[in-house]
């Protein structure tokens, strides 16, 4: 028993979980010929998060009894992205913003970190660099402004090799920051895949405690502003300052002298083996393999390697078909196998694939899922007024989207086709009527098909085109 506690357990992906001794040793044994001759104030962690606009829970005073203690604060969802960077020996660069939006105001980047808590050296007097896009958060072209705009000027000043580690996502990957990693000599190191929570220093000893004091600051200020109820960018920079400052005023019992920023960046380093050199500080965090006997019960041990290394078995590929339901009408569990009766369900079932079993005005009908629609193929010199065919067309905001319709060609030019559109009426696919008003060019690479002719069906007060197969669309 005293080698058994209970402790509260934070959740992690099987991805991450299934990360094996092997992968982490052969990133050791790459790293240290990478770090060899390198020193503690050229090695350096980059990582971007985001800072939301939310304190959290917080304990407070309520009178016992209360069965749901409740705090008046807005809150949103919203989030502001920041890379943040800092080396071996506790220098931290100024944060990189990212603000969501198509505009930048001068407002925006006022009052922000500079100098200290963050490197205070000429390269970094600027301070905070800030930037947008429109997703809110780094691709491609904002980090490669990062790391010339603020990496790369701080790391010019310093002699000898430099050693930049990260996550291998691909938008950290330009051609222009590995030629300016070559030409400067930075080695630019990734991390294995799903292990940032064991390798990345910044995860797992800075962003904690920089998060808590983001928290505390946040929380004060929604209490001096209650009306409003998110934060504006306005006041987002000197936020962050605030931040930075609260943190980095942090007492330590052990060390006194050095301040918390630089204390918490040293010890992640650490933690992560990455310097001083210890492959054994991360390596020690995984599961052991040789358990000695007697230490836990085999049957526990079996338990837990189970929970942890075998797959999860895959999804069970039965065949499955796709239920049509028309709008305002319900359905019953339907019994595909032979021996089930009439009586266990309401109303006609298809049991094959042939054309003269569907019946399109049924409350439903069931599509098997391998059914292949069957098109003829494009032949120019077939095509002629009356034709219907299937055609492709850009749509969205920015023309991006690729639709298919189904039209009939009312005149036949040299490199084009002038068409008037058909829109579906069911939820098959099968049924459709002419939208007089969409009339449309296309060009003759555009026709994806030309389907078979349909039947024609008059009864009702639209004249409707019904044909035998599924049409294939993509409609807005």
């Amino acid at each position: 028993k005293k080698d058994i506690t209970q402790r509260l357990a934070a959740n992690i992906k099987r991805a991450r979980a299934d990360v094996s001794r092997e992968i982490l040793i052969e990133y050791f044994n790459n790293l240290e010929n990478t770090l060899k001759n390198v020193p503690a104030c050229n090695v350096y962690n980059y990582d971007e998060t985001n800072l939301v606009d939310d304190p959290g829970r917080k304990k407070l005073l309520y009178r016992r009894g209360v069965k749901y203690p409740e705090r008046v604060c807005n809150y949103t969802k919203s989030a502001t992205t920041i890379m943040m960077c800092g080396s071996a020996s506790g220098v931290l660069l100024p944060p990189y913003i990212i603000y969501r939006s198509e505009k930048m105001w001068n407002q925006w980047t006022e009052n922000g970190p500079k100098s200290s808590p963050c490197c205070s050296e000429r390269c970094c007097a600027s301070g905070s660099r800030y930037n947008r896009t429109s997703h809110g958060w780094m691709d491609a072209e904002t980090f490669t402004d990062w790391f010339k705009s603020a990496f790369l000027p701080h790391a010019k000043r310093l002699e000898g090799r430099k050693v930049l580690i990260g996550d291998n996502l691909a938008s950290h990957f330009t051609d222009e920051v590995i030629n300016l990693c070559e030409t400067n000599n930075i080695g630019f190191v990734c991390l294995p895949k799903n292990a940032t929570h064991l390798c990345q220093p910044l995860d797992v000893g800075f962003f904690r405690p920089f998060k808590m004091a983001w928290r505390d600051v946040l929380l004060r200020w929604k209490n001096a502003h209650p009306s409003l109820s998110s934060i504006d960018k306005r006041d987002f920079p000197h936020l962050l300052q605030s931040t930075l400052v609260e943190m980095d005023n942090k007492k330590s019992k052990e060390n006194d002298e050095q301040n918390a920023i630089t204390r918490s960046l040293i010890s992640s380093f650490d933690a992560t083996g990455i310097a001083p050199f210890n492959r054994n500080r991360v390596l020690d965090k995984l599961p052991r393999d040789n358990v000695e006997e007697g230490e836990i019960q085999n049957a526990l041990v079996n338990y837990l390697k189970e929970k942890r290394f075998t797959n999860t078995p895959s999804r069970r590929t039965n065949k499955r078909t796709r239920l049509v339901v028309e709008p305002g009408k319900s359905v019953t569990a339907k019994r595909s196998s032979s021996s089930s009766s009439e009586s266990d369900v309401d109303g006609p079932v298809t049991n094959d694939n042939s054309e003269e079993d569907i019946d399109v005005d049924d409350p439903f009908f069931i599509l098997q899922e391998n059914e292949e629609t069957e098109y003829l193929e494009v032949n120019k010199d077939e095509i002629k007024k009356g034709t219907y065919v299937l055609v492709k067309v850009l749509g969205g905001m920015r023309k991006t989207v690729n639709y298919r319709y189904v039209a009939i060609v009312q005149n036949v030019l040299d490199d084009e086709l002038e068409v008037v559109g058909m829109k579906s009426v069911d939820c098959a696919k099968l049924t459709f009527r002419v939208e007089e008003n969409d009339e449309f060019t296309v060009d003759f690479e555009d026709i994806i098909a030309i389907l078979p002719e349909p039947t024609v069906d008059t009864s009702k007060d639209i004249v409707q085109y019904v044909f035998k197969k599924v049409v294939d669309v993509k409609e807005i």
